[in-house]
């Protein structure tokens, strides 16, 4: 059986002051946490390139081999120790997760 890439998604908005602090601690300490579960195949950070404040700031784009990898992963003692940390340093930062949801890749198109 064929089992299809699902991508996490996780939109999060922070003050512009504190976007360099913001990105240092996802690119040095949530993502490594997290890349720790060996299931999770990548993370991609996306940052908005026209602020707007209706939109996220980053996006993070979590790459598992399938749907099985995802929920083993939202079950890992990983992710649980991520959350914990996660939600000192979003309120000491004031970072808002706007929203959350996973998809799965149904057709990709490259040149």
């Amino acid at each position: 059986m064929e089992t299809n890439t699902i991508l996490n998604v996780v939109g999060i908005k922070c003050p512009a002051d504190q976007e360099a602090d913001v990105f240092k601690w996802l690119t040095e300490s949530d993502v490594p946490g997290l890349m720790r579960f060996k299931k999770l195949k990548g993370c991609t950070v996306l940052k908005l390139l026209r602020p707007d404040e209706k939109q996220p700031t980053y996006l993070l784009l979590w790459e598992f081999g399938g749907r099985k990898d995802f929920e083993e992963y939202e079950k890992s003692p990983e992710r649980t120790e991520a959350k914990q940390k996660a939600t000192k340093v979003w309120s000491d930062f004031q970072v808002e997760q706007l929203w959350r949801a996973q998809f799965e890749v149904v057709k990709t198109f490259e040149r």
